[in-house]
């Protein structure tokens, strides 16, 4: 069997959706066996994250280790995160499965904008990864200018005008 690629989801689920196309558009696929093989773990359950790192909600850890340590006993090797503010505990996560490889979203994106020669790089996200600076910390590490919104409410309520 391949090697296994686990997306935690579920945190929401058009993220992970959105992941999972991504996957799939990427893979150059001439067959259905010529996919990547990916399990996914979307389930929804996962307390809100903003909620806890913003207003003393429910931890979302314990969820995001069992449903990695669940990828994880179902064959997968590595292990990426379909929810941006869930990579708060990457770090976490990445130490309590040292034998899994984990890939960042954080840190692929940065890279991706160094290898096309941005210098300043602007961030729409919910408040608790700005709040959090996950994408400030990297951009900034890689010698990059992080560009924030001055009102970012447009950004969190964009979700209840979609729908």
């Amino acid at each position: 069997m391949k090697k296994l690629i686990g997306i935690l989801g579920g945190m929401g689920p058009m993220a992970t959706a959105d992941m999972f196309l991504k996957f799939i558009h990427s893979a150059g696929a001439t067959s259905d066996q010529t996919h990547i093989p990916l399990i996914i773990s979307s389930i929804p359950d996962v307390p809100d994250r903003s909620a806890f790192l913003l207003d003393n909600g429910a931890d979302p850890y314990p969820y995001l280790f069992d449903y990695t340590h669940n990828l994880v006993k179902a064959g997968a090797t590595c292990i990426v995160i379909a929810c941006n503010t869930a990579h708060y505990w990457f770090d976490k996560l990445q130490a309590d499965f040292p034998k899994t490889t984990f890939l960042s979203m954080i840190v692929t994106a940065v890279q991706t904008a160094q290898n096309s020669g941005q210098a300043h790089i602007g961030i729409l996200a919910t408040n608790a990864t700005l709040a959090t600076n996950l994408y400030k910390n990297k951009i900034e590490q890689a010698g990059l200018t992080y560009l924030a919104p001055n009102d970012n409410q447009a950004v969190m309520d964009s979700p209840r005008r979609l729908g």
